[in-house]
């Protein structure tokens, strides 16, 4: 843990409903090993929508 994190409060995600439009769709993310690419994967993962990365 670096100097900065150590004052960091946890970040938490807001639970929303899965938006119609992406009900039964796939989401294919690049960049899903790290930043925000990984950090949009694990949302839609946590949405139970499909992903690949």
């Amino acid at each position: 843990m670096n100097r900065n994190e150590k004052n960091m409060p946890e970040i938490v995600m807001p639970k929303t409903p899965t938006l119609e439009l992406l009900k039964d769709q796939k989401a294919l993310v690049t960049g899903g090993e790290s930043g925000i690419g990984k950090s949009i994967a694990i949302a839609l993962g946590q949405a139970d929508i499909s992903t690949e990365f």
